[in-house]
């Protein structure tokens, strides 16, 4: 989305609204917390309604108006009049996901907007149909796995890359169903630290048919962004510190 691809974003936990404030917030780097509640200065409603304006065809003069009334309510109902610019980020929310509410909006939308990714949040709640639930719904096995196999060919028919988080378990593995990564090329857990540490893990669980290989990427907690930058995380920082004192060779990171 950033780079000018647009995308489409399945979400179960997360409003449109929401998830445009998670972007602004990590798109402009105003605090996330601050966007929610609308306690921003002067410079900061500054920010929020550019990033707006760059949304909308002709946000550039809706924004040069705001700059002279400062009504953001005004300004912002100014552009929802207005048609959204060719490349953008398309949220779907549904508390009740199912296969055929994704494939739905698949075959509406993605010879228009050619998305780069689709990103369904998350698997684990994603149903296979309202009526077919079964005894345990989502939270059975075979469901997960079914519902994991039909992203696969979801991929593979609409020809663009399917990201899904997963929920785990207390033991980094896949919540009721570890059957669930069958079907996909890579699968990354997250291993958080301390806030301090503003760094975050991706351990690598799986990966097809290439070397498995984790990483860790720096995290802005005040506007939730994750990278691009690299990051070392505090257990690679106290090894590389306890090889240097005992005079062992460390790789270049």
């Amino acid at each position: 989305y950033e780079a000018g691809h647009s995308v489409m974003y399945f979400t179960i936990e997360m409003s449109s609204r929401a998830t445009m404030q998670r972007c602004c917030s990590i798109s402009t780097g105003v605090p996330a917390a601050a966007i929610r509640s609308r306690n921003l200065s002067i410079g900061e409603w500054e920010q929020v309604a550019r990033w707006w304006s760059e949304r909308f065809e002709d946000g550039e003069r809706a924004f040069s108006r705001y700059l002279s009334h400062r009504d953001f309510d005004t300004y912002h109902n100014e552009l929802t009049t207005k048609p959204l610019r060719e490349k953008q980020i398309d949220v779907v929310y549904s508390p009740s996901l199912t296969l055929a509410n994704i494939r739905t909006e698949l075959d509406k939308k993605v010879a228009r907007l050619q998305p780069r990714v689709v990103i369904v949040d998350y698997i684990n709640q994603v149903k296979r149909s309202m009526v077919s639930n079964g005894r345990m719904g989502q939270y059975d096995w075979t469901e997960q796995i079914e519902v994991s196999k039909k992203m696969k060919l979801y991929a593979q028919e609409y020809e663009t890359m399917f990201f899904a988080p997963y929920q785990t378990d207390s033991t980094g593995e896949a919540r009721f169903a570890k059957g669930i990564l069958d079907a996909a090329d890579a699968a990354y857990s997250l291993e958080t630290w301390e806030q301090d540490d503003e760094c975050m893990t991706f351990n690598c669980v799986k990966m097809r048919s290439n070397e498995m290989k984790s990483f860790s990427s720096v995290v802005d907690w005040e506007t939730l962004k994750i990278g691009p930058q690299s990051q070392i995380n505090p257990k690679d920082k106290e090894d590389m510190s306890n090889s240097m004192k005992t005079g062992e060779e460390v790789d270049d990171l």
